[in-house]
C-alpha cells in the first residue's frame, strides 16, 4: 500500500491516476472538453480553461512535447465536443 501525503497533488494526480504526465494532460484535455461541451461554455472561454491549464502545468513539462500535447489534446477536446452537443 502506498502512503501519500493529503495535498500532494502530483503523486495523487499524476503518478497514481495516470502514470505519466503526458497521459494526464490528455486525459484533463478530453475531460476539460467534455465538460465545456456539456455545459455549453463558449470557445472562447474554453480556450482560455486549456491556456490556464498548460500554464500550470508548464513547470512539469518540456516545451516541445508541451505543444505536440496540446495540438493533440485540443483536437481530441474538439471531437468529443462533436460527440457530446449531438
Amino acid at each position: 500500500m502506498t502512503f501519500f501525503e493529503p495535498l500532494d497533488l502530483q503523486g495523487i494526480l499524476l503518478n497514481s491516476l495516470a502514470g505519466s504526465i503526458e497521459i494526464f494532460m490528455f486525459i484533463a484535455f478530453i475531460a476539460i472538453g467534455g465538460v465545456a461541451s456539456a455545459l455549453r461554455i463558449p470557445k472562447s472561454v474554453t480556450l482560455v480553461l486549456f491556456g490556464l491549464f498548460v500554464v500550470i502545468l508548464a513547470d512539469f513539462f518540456p516545451a516541445l512535447y508541451l505543444l505536440v500535447v496540446v495540438i493533440a489534446g485540443m483536437t481530441a477536446a474538439h471531437a468529443i465536443s462533436k460527440v457530446v452537443t449531438r
